[in-house]
């Protein structure tokens, strides 16, 4: 549905319909094409103030629905009639350091795990045809005192954006003296995408003597929430939700080799349009 704003074009919108996008409620979105035929996606802030997300839409399109793709998809085929869609790729979150079996009076940990890079991208063009893709796995496999396994790369069109995955926590060897098991980096330097939020590192695990210490937490995704810290020999916990890192793991007084959380799995969620 189009109608007429101020601004000299029409618009359609997202989640409500207005006959001026300055006056749409809080949070409202929508496309809207100006008079210099770039159409944008555009949205008002709680301030009031309508903000442009994507600046150049070619077209304008009616939403129709969400297609969800997860870890082991391999590939997407657009609804009948879809010509475009927003595509929302996160990588998967790494797995936290692992735990060896520390000598007695001594500790041992591991670093959070690295979440996973978020790409968002317009695309139009689609023709109803197969796209390849890739949705990452959850960083795992790593176990006892060792480095996380890295998250999983999330992929859409054979290359056209790519989300990287998290790596993995590192761990720190038994001991006494005051050090720390470094986290894992956050994905990032993927490719494509009109809107990029990176990775969140790994918390790094902190030795304070031979019987004491707290594991790292892993990295925050955009989807949801971390691993958590330990500060009791246990093995670590996993990534929550979507893209998120897993925590490390922690051996106090040879309480025995822990495995460091597993992360969570990427996701790519697909908003598919049709043409007005």
């Amino acid at each position: 549905m189009t109608a007429a704003n101020k601004y000299g074009g029409d618009y359609v919108q997202l989640t409500e319909q207005s006959s001026d996008p300055g006056n749409a409620d809080a949070g409202t979105v929508r496309i809207y094409p100006d008079n210099t035929a770039t159409p944008q996606l555009k949205f008002k802030d709680d301030a009031g103030t309508v903000r442009t997300i994507l600046a150049n839409i070619a077209g304008r399109y009616r939403y129709v629905g969400t297609v969800v793709k997860v870890a082991g998809d391999t590939s997407y085929t657009p609804s009948s009639g879809v010509t475009a869609a927003l595509v929302d790729c996160t990588g998967g979150g790494a797995q936290g350091g692992g735990a060896a079996n520390s000598s007695a009076s001594q500790c041992c940990l591991g670093g959070g795990g690295g979440s996973g890079e978020r790409r968002i991208k317009f695309v139009t063009g689609l023709t109803g045809a197969a796209i390849t893709i890739a949705v990452g796995a959850a960083g795992s496999g790593s176990s006892g005192g060792t480095t996380g396994g890295n998250g999983g790369d999330t992929n859409w069109n054979s290359g056209a954006v790519i989300a990287k995955g998290g790596s993995g926590g590192t761990a720190l060897a038994t001991g006494t003296s005051v050090a720390e098991a470094a986290g894992g980096a956050g994905g990032t330097a993927g490719t494509g995408g009109d809107w990029i939020l990176p990775g969140q590192t790994g918390a790094p695990g902190i030795r304070l003597s031979g019987l004491s210490g707290i594991s790292g937490s892993g990295g925050a995704s955009t989807m949801g929430a971390h691993g958590g810290q330990r500060g009791v020999t246990a093995a670590g916990t996993a990534g929550k939700d979507y893209g998120a890192g897993g925590g490390g793991a922690i051996c106090l007084n040879a309480g025995g080799a822990q495995n460091g959380g597993n992360g969570g799995a990427g996701v790519m969620i697909i908003d598919e349009y049709h043409p007005i």
